[in-house]
C-alpha cells in the first residue's frame, strides 16, 4: 500500500487510511463536483434578453417609445427563460 502526505501536518499516511493518524485530516474525504446544470442556449437566451433590455432602456432615455416596449420585452424574456431553466433543472 502506497504511502502519501497529509494534506494538513504533511505525515505519512497510508493511501487506504481514512485520516492521518497524527493530525486527524480526513485522507479519503469524498471529492466534490460541481456540475454546471443550466445549458449554453438557455444562458445564451438569458444574455440577448439582457442586451434587448438594455438597449430598449438606451432608446427610451432618448426620447422613443418603441424603447419601453423593447426594455419590457427583453425583461419578460429574461424571466420567461429563467423560469425555463428552473423548471428544467429543478
Amino acid at each position: 500500500m502506497p504511502l502519501t502526505n497529509c494534506p494538513d501536518c504533511g505525515a505519512q499516511v497510508s493511501s487506504q487510511a481514512p485520516a492521518c493518524a497524527s493530525c486527524g485530516c480526513p485522507i479519503t474525504a469524498p471529492r466534490v463536483m460541481t456540475i454546471e446544470k443550466t445549458g449554453k442556449k438557455l444562458k445564451a437566451a438569458q444574455i440577448v434578453a439582457v442586451l434587448i433590455s438594455l438597449a430598449g432602456l438606451a432608446t427610451c432615455c432618448g426620447g422613443s417609445e418603441h424603447g419601453a416596449i423593447g426594455f419590457v420585452l427583453g425583461i419578460v424574456v429574461f424571466i420567461v427563460v429563467k423560469i425555463l431553466a428552473w423548471w428544467k433543472h429543478g
